[in-house]
């Protein structure tokens, strides 16, 4: 089938993302503002990596919430759950909010804040992927995804709880200072990157259900006249019909 280009812009996003995490990576040790255990949050804390990093994560937090919303209207128009479909939206949402607030305040200066935000990002993040996951499984029928898509959300979703759970631990044992050792911090970070690059890449996943969204329609309803409209044309059994095989998101 013909791919659109709405498939590409969750690709180009995500791996965009994960390239400029590394630029700042490297711009962090190479000049010298940090050359051991370096933390995600670390490559955003000098000059000049800091302004690279705070519009990397507010652009992909954006971006990814643009993609979420997407989804969810592909998932409402193959008859997914409502309810499950809604409740993921609203986590992933937040997730990306967590995202956001990361890159806008930098540990260093305002601890509290950049800490809720990474709680956000990487807990509710985790919840995404397997209420996403779930939806998956239950669109299988439905022809709105494949069997195929369900397996690899499936293995992202395991790896990403399956770094998540070390890290908190590993992070607990290094900032109670209970076991604060080099190879603690180095194995802590492993664990960061590791958690942060696999829950990235999930939503690049969603690039398979919208490489068959041909079109993007945004209603602007102001008084009510779609609405009254779509009424006496039901009234009159006139109402229009969307076929979903167009798939045509409508917002």
């Amino acid at each position: 089938m013909e791919y659109s280009r709405y498939c590409l812009s969750p690709l180009f996003l995500v791996f965009g993302v994960i390239s400029l995490w590394f630029v700042c990576l490297g711009l962090t040790i190479g000049l010298g503002h940090k050359t051991s255990a370096v933390f995600i949050s670390d490559t955003g804390t000098e000059h000049p990596e800091r302004g690279i990093f705070t519009m990397t994560l507010n652009i992909g937090a954006s971006g990814i919430a643009a993609t979420l919303i997407l989804n969810y209207r592909y998932v409402a128009q193959h008859g997914g759950p409502t309810r499950l479909n809604r409740a993921t939206l609203i986590i992933g949402l937040l997730a990306a909010l967590g995202l956001s607030m990361v890159g806008a305040f930098q540990w260093a200066e305002m601890f509290v804040a950049h800490v809720i935000g990474a709680a956000m990002a990487f807990l509710l993040s985790t919840a995404y992927t397997w209420l996403q996951t779930v939806l998956t499984y239950k669109l299988r029928d439905s022809g709105g995804t494949t069997m195929g898509t369900f397996g690899l959300r499936l293995f992202l979703a395991i790896l990403v709880t399956g770094t998540l759970v070390p890290f908190v631990i590993t992070l607990a044992l290094v900032f109670t200072k209970t076991a604060d050792t080099p190879d603690m911090r180095v194995a802590t970070v492993t664990f960061e990157w590791l958690l942060g690059i696999s829950q990235l890449i999930y939503p690049a996943s969603l690039a398979w259900e919208l490489r068959k969204v041909t079109t993007v329609v945004i209603f602007l309803d102001i008084k009510g006249i779609i609405v009254k409209e779509a009424a006496r044309l039901r009234s009159t059994e006139m109402a229009p019909h969307f076929d979903v095989s167009s798939e045509a998101v409508y917002i």
